[in-house]
């Protein structure tokens, strides 16, 4: 697994919607661990990537993804990519609240991890479908 791919991954969820809750960076750790990356290495990694995308984000009116470019995420062998997805899923939902900027970053990142579309929604859908999930659409839950 490489970690710092994952990272900026987990780090573009965490950001989009603005703010990051006890359960997301606990739903991050899930993911990092059930991977078995190392959790203190990968929470630096994830702090450094939010660093950087706030400074990417400084001077422009809109803060969401639309600007981010991921290019080719390739987590390694071994990796499954939709499963990783379901895991970045999981961290947008684990506030209860599924944003707009979320949905907009998480189909992005499948998009460079190579996951069609289709199963972006289908993977949302899922985590969304297992808890009390509110999708909150322009600010709006």
């Amino acid at each position: 697994m490489l970690m710092q791919q994952l990272a900026r991954a987990v780090a573009a969820v965490l950001w989009a919607d603005e703010k990051d809750t006890p359960e997301e960076w606990a739903a991050a750790e899930r993911l990092f661990t059930d991977n078995g990356c190392d959790w203190e290495e990968a929470k630096a990694l994830i702090e450094e990537e939010i660093e950087a995308l706030i400074d990417e984000g400084e001077g422009d009116e809109e803060e969401t993804g639309e600007g981010l470019d991921f290019g080719a995420i390739d987590l390694g062998p071994g990796a499954d990519p939709y499963e990783v997805l379901c895991g970045l899923a999981d961290i947008a939902c684990s506030d209860n609240e599924l944003a707009m900027q979320e949905i907009e970053i998480l189909h992005q990142l499948g998009a460079s991890m190579n996951i069609a579309t289709e199963l972006v929604s289908a993977a949302l859908v899922r985590v969304a479908a297992s808890g009390n999930v509110t999708v909150a659409i322009d600010g709006e839950a």
